[in-house]
């Protein structure tokens, strides 16, 4: 159980850090004339491009700007390694870079996106190879913006591929379509298997912890909306989730509370260091988590009258639960203490956060990898 509360703290600073170190991406950086440094690249055809790399990348449809270009430089005369092929294109707004290389490594990283990663999830490419190759996904979220990387290795030709963006908000979008679709074999286009213009990459539906407290929402910003009939989240279904502005409000408040949960990991590390049982430090955690809680609506009285509301139908007092009920409820203090850190799947789906925090509902035991 304490290697689960460390990892459980590990996720947490780093979703209250959320500090990534800026990437290079893979253009390179303008270079001075009087320098005189050689560029690496040179342009090449598609067809030029594909008798270097076989099983080659295939434009995905609706892309503009198309531009191939190789590296040479490493390559061995047998062919492997290869020839570093890349493509770049635009499409839905977006600027892509997708490379390619013969090699033997299958762990290559052939990206040049040089980022400490806030998130890393395992995925499965339905268009490559038999439909179940497997690709790494990774995120950086920082205060200039989202990088996205999609990595694979595909063992029948030999080839290490990856695709990349940056852009200010990647909310919701899904890098793993446009690996899909760099494969050329991706089926016609479909109608979203979520409702309304945006779509998760993870679908909250399928997830029965997320979907307890929420509905689904046609016209709601991100998809969902509380259902009115929940205890914990009812009291929030009269706010207006079609809003643009007051979901964007209730996701700066609600990712501000996620940072919050830093006081909670400092106060378990100073406790562990002075001693302190597990039991105590439950305590001292799960009231914390209280305090924190009603502190999120300082500014917003009408916000903290319903947290109270919510609180009095769930617990029968204002301030949420009290260590003892919670440990009559979870049967001991080391559960007491996990689900200190754990959050409500649903608010974040409606907040357009599902996929932030994904990797936090894993660790958790609320999602499978």
């Amino acid at each position: 159980m304490k290697k689960r509360i460390c990892l459980l703290l590990a996720v947490c600073l780093l979703l209250t850090l959320a500090a990534c170190g800026h990437g290079h991406g893979a253009a390179s950086a303008p270079v001075s004339e009087a320098v005189q440094i050689p560029n690496p690249w040179r342009d090449v055809t598609e067809d030029e491009a594909k008798a270097l790399c076989p099983a080659s990348f295939t434009v995905p449809d609706g892309a503009e700007n198309a531009r191939w270009s190789v590296m040479e430089a490493g390559a061995d005369p047998s062919g492997v390694p290869g020839a570093l092929v890349q493509l770049s294109f635009d499409l839905d707004g977006n600027h892509f870079t997708a490379r390619e290389q013969r090699t033997d490594d299958r762990d290559a990283d052939i990206s040049g996106m040089y980022y400490d990663w806030t998130y890393r999830t395992e995925e499965t490419l339905k268009t490559w190879a038999d439909g179940t190759l497997a690709c790494r996904c990774f995120r950086c979220v920082d205060d200039s913006g989202y990088a996205d990387l999609c990595a694979w290795y595909d063992d029948g030709p030999g080839v290490a591929c990856s695709v990349s963006v940056t852009a200010k908000d990647l909310d919701g979008f899904d890098l793993l379509a446009i690996a899909e679709a760099l494969s050329g074999n991706a089926p016609a286009a479909e109608p979203t298997s979520q409702t309304g213009a945006f779509s998760y990459v993870h679908d909250p539906r399928d997830n029965p912890e997320a979907m307890k407290d929420i509905v689904v929402n046609p016209d709601a910003v991100y998809g969902f909306s509380p259902d009115p009939a929940s205890t914990r989240l009812g009291s929030y279904a009269g706010y207006d989730w079609t809003d643009p502005e007051v979901v964007a409000k209730a996701k700066e408040d609600r990712r501000a509370y996620h940072e919050s949960f830093k006081s909670m990991s400092d106060m378990l590390d100073q406790m562990q260091a002075e001693g302190a049982t597990v039991e105590e430090i439950a305590r001292a955690v799960s009231t914390e988590r209280n305090r924190l809680r009603l502190a999120a609506y300082d500014n917003d009285p009408e916000g903290l009258a319903e947290v109270k509301e919510s609180n009095l139908k769930s617990f029968g007092h204002e301030d949420g639960p009290t260590p003892d009920e919670l440990y009559a409820k979870y049967g001991s203090w080391e559960m007491v203490l996990q689900k200190a850190f754990s959050a409500n799947l649903g608010m974040d789906a409606c907040c357009g956060l599902y996929d932030e925090y994904y990797p936090l509902y894993i660790e958790l035991g609320y999602a499978d990898a």
